[in-house]
């Protein structure tokens, strides 16, 4: 299988074989279990909290509400060799200008081994927090028996594994391979390089869909609904942290009042004095005490209430709104790929049925075609193009906290594994919704 990737300022080409596994029994997954319990996720959570010392008392004190849950992540390692193209900076600023020439020989890394990437493949969870937990899977796999547990700890994914390969390639995989290609130059000579393509010839892909544990910590502050997540191994804690306006305010009036009456008494001065060769500090000192107090009070409020919703206010999408812009500037969001066809309909329909429940209660179900925008006898690749398109305009990280938004994007992704199934579409045109939903 090849992959071809357009970036914004670089061409990168992926070939691997891949070997995707995953337990196909319908009561059981494989994940990592919880190292400690509830009591000992609260005192993880408020050592966290009160280490923040501009955070409010009264916040340290909130009460919570903790939860157990499985999170799924679509776990990827990568072995092969990478060949990247580089740029060297020549010359200085202050010498007449910089400029980027390129290197005469590639860099070339053989034995690459990437392994343990794991790429949330949900929506309900902040994804930057869950970045922030660092979920490694630094132990053995175990199974988790859902029968013997509350249908609620488990998440279903609702990214496919192809997807999920998207995402971990664009925000992970190229990072890693940069930052390896930069290493190895720099060792060589002390420069400052760009990598401007990169070509990673993969000769094994192992993939496993994977259950991590993880404390979700709700609970309300003021009028508003907050949530922190934590590592169910390693204890680390992610989240929102709240800010004292108090604090803040007072820390900006002490630092920048005094600043502003000097700057101001210092040039007013200056300038009475190279005017009438008098020195008048002391009035001067009065008049900017008078001129900057209600400035600078206001300004220090404003930032502070900013300051206090600023955990409420920034969701921590720096990965997510680079992928978005990616893809922006890439108009093939999945890329072309030369999948032998009968296989990949095979594992797409498997994992889809082994893993998704039904997102539609009612018996008489969607219509695929109108979910899609398609008609009735449009062609693989009018459904595939058709399928991207929707994607990116209802993909719940351009919509957050959009339970509607959500619910139809899933409903997208089950339009498009049953249309592009031959099998599948054909049931669903002869029978309907009944015979072709998730179990």
């Amino acid at each position: 299988m090849q992959r071809l990737l357009k970036h914004s300022c670089r061409w990168s080409t992926l070939f691997y074989h891949r070997a995707f596994i995953h337990d196909s029994s319908s009561t059981a997954r494989m994940g990592v279990p919880f190292t400690f319990d509830d009591s000992k996720a609260l005192d993880y959570f408020n050592q966290w909290r009160r280490s923040f010392w501009l955070a409010p008392g009264d916040w340290k004190t909130t009460s919570v509400t903790l939860t157990r849950r499985f999170l799924p992540c679509w776990s990827f390692s990568l072995k092969g060799s990478a060949y990247a193209e580089a740029y060297v900076k020549r010359g200085s600023w202050l010498l007449g200008g910089t400029e980027w020439h390129a290197l005469a020989d590639q860099v070339t890394l053989p034995n690459v081994d990437l392994s343990d990437i794991n790429v949330y493949a949900a929506h309900n969870y902040d994804r930057q927090h869950i970045v922030e937990i660092d979920m490694k899977l630094n132990d053995t796999l175990q199974s988790i028996d859902v029968s013997s547990l509350n249908n609620d700890i488990i998440e279903e994914w609702t990214i496919d594994r192809d997807t999920a390969f998207e995402i971990g390639w664009d925000l992970v995989i190229v990072n890693e391979i940069q930052n390896l290609s930069i290493k190895n130059l720099t060792e060589h000579k002390k420069d400052e390089y760009r990598i401007t393509s990169i070509r990673f010839r993969t000769e094994n892909e192992i993939q496993k869909l994977v259950y991590f544990p993880v404390y979700t910590v709700d609970y309300q502050y003021g009028n508003r609904q907050f949530q922190c997540l934590i590592n169910g191994r390693t204890g680390k804690v992610a989240g929102s942290r709240q800010i004292s306006r108090l604090k803040i305010t007072a820390i900006l009036m002490g630092v920048i009042y005094p600043a502003c009456i000097m700057s101001l008494i210092s040039i007013v001065t200056f300038v009475i004095y190279a005017a009438t060769q008098r020195f008048v500090a002391i009035p001067i000192g009065l008049l900017a005490i008078g001129l900057t107090l209600p400035f600078v009070t206001i300004s220090s409020l404003i930032f502070g209430r900013y300051a206090q919703d600023y955990s409420h206010l920034y969701r921590g999408k720096r990965d997510i709104r680079e992928w978005l812009d990616f893809k922006k500037q890439n108009p093939h969001f999945f890329t072309d790929k030369h999948f032998d066809a009968r296989q990949t309909s095979e594992t797409f329909t498997r994992q889809r049925t082994q893993e998704t429940k039904s997102t539609y209660s009612l018996e008489v179900g969607p219509d695929f075609y109108q979910i899609l925008g398609v008609s009735r006898v449009a062609s693989n690749t009018a459904i595939k193009q058709a399928y991207l398109l929707k994607v990116k305009e209802f993909h719940p990280d351009r919509n957050v906290g959009n339970k509607e938004i959500e619910e139809k994007f899933k409903l997208i992704n089950q339009a498009y594994a049953i249309l592009s199934d031959p099998e599948q579409r054909q049931l669903f045109d002869t029978y309907g919704y009944e015979h072709v939903k998730y179990k």
